[in-house]
């Protein structure tokens, strides 16, 4: 049995997902932070990424001695339509070519849906219901419970004690196991009115030491600058950091990353909406570990049109791998051996792994894409 925790960076494209299998990550609770997509041109894989958690949420569910599919948390970060508007196909077992996939593909009853136990959100749920009112019925209706957050709630420092009380903690007092989950930002200023970014969840995940930061839509405008003022940098400092925004030109911002330092960096986007910022990892150069040489993509100015594919040998991981850009397509040898064409426009998109064991170390692994450039 494993005793430590997985994260599952989902390629959705231009949206945002990740699976956290929580210790043992082999028989633990689940949590799903974010499943959207915004819509886009390139063949975006999220009902791979569907596919993906159908398999694996039945996989615990049925280790775990569920009698149908279950998460312990849904955790919606904001309102964007792009952090929330596929967990339909979830739920109900669907994507865009087949249905009743918790039954024709995971073997459950016919017209299974997946169950939840307790949904956070940032904002109000109203705005959820105006963005798409029989989605969000749908979440309520499969939910246990619901974690209320209040106006520019966070896990608060106690300058007295050194301290600060997570927000959630499991398996507590067991080295092997124990995780802590901080809330270090939502809801600014305030549930109600304004934009949606500042309201982003911002979640740290602390296991036996090893940080990852996921921030939602969080921004350099608002957000960074609160976490960094209400925070010591010795507690921010993490293993992983997801790039708020998808790594846009207005997140990651230099202080930001020098509380961080992140080790290993994570950004969810795409090429047609010009995601991730070349200026993003940038930030981070200087405090990433090294690891082998591969390709990653990025865009200097967030145009569709100055993308940049690059091998370094840097802990980057971004979901956008490569897109065929020669007219001609592009031929590689496919992983079966035999020789394939891309054609022009393909949009090859790679989900992540990042597991952290007990003896203090992670590991990075990747899905198998192809075509390589």
């Amino acid at each position: 049995m494993s005793q430590g925790i997985a994260f599952e960076f989902l390629d959705v494209g231009m949206g945002d997902g990740t699976l956290i299998q929580l210790p043992p990550w082999d028989s633990g609770p689940v949590w799903l932070v974010d499943f959207g997509e915004r819509g886009s041109p390139f063949k975006i894989p999220a009902g791979d990424a569907t596919l993906f958690l159908i398999d694996r949420i039945t996989l615990l569910s049925k280790v775990r001695g569920f009698k149908g599919p279950f998460i312990d948390f849904l955790v919606l970060t904001h309102p964007d339509a792009d952090h929330w508007n596929k967990t339909g196909w979830l739920i109900q077992g669907f994507n865009q070519n087949a249905s009743d996939l918790w039954h024709t593909r995971a073997g459950w009853p016919q017209g299974t849906k997946l169950q939840i136990g307790t949904l956070v959100y940032g904002g109000e749920w109203g705005k959820y219901q105006h963005a798409d009112q029989n989605l969000a019925a749908l979440i309520v209706s499969v939910t246990k419970s619901f974690w209320t957050l209040a106006d520019g709630d966070h896990d608060v420092y106690n300058t007295v004690s050194d301290t600060i009380k997570p927000r959630w903690v499991y398996n507590a007092g067991n080295p092997a196991l124990e995780t802590k989950i901080y809330l270090l930002s939502s809801n600014l200023p305030a549930k109600s009115g304004g934009d949606n970014n500042p309201k982003s969840i911002v979640l740290m995940v602390d296991y036996r030491g090893a940080k990852v930061i996921l921030p939602g839509d969080a921004e350099a405008r608002y957000v960074e600058p609160y976490i960094v003022g209400n925070y010591p940098k010795s507690f921010l400092k993490s293993m992983a950091l997801k790039l708020a925004h998808h790594g846009s030109a207005y997140s990651s911002a230099p202080q930001f990353l020098a509380a961080v330092q992140p080790q290993v960096i994570f950004a969810s986007g795409d090429r047609r909406w010009g995601h991730p910022y070349c200026n993003s990892i940038s930030n981070a150069w200087s405090y990433l570990g090294s690891t082998v040489n591969r390709w990653y993509s990025c865009s200097k100015s967030g145009s569709d049109s100055d993308y940049e594919s690059k091998d370094v040998p840097q802990n980057v991981c971004t979901n956008l791998w490569y897109v065929v850009t020669n007219p001609l397509g592009h031929t590689a040898k496919a992983p079966d051996g035999s020789m394939k064409t891309a054609p022009y426009g393909l949009y090859t998109g790679v989900q992540w792994r990042m597991q952290i064991e007990p003896d203090d170390k992670y590991y990075l692994s990747h899905t198998d894409q192809w075509p390589v450039p």
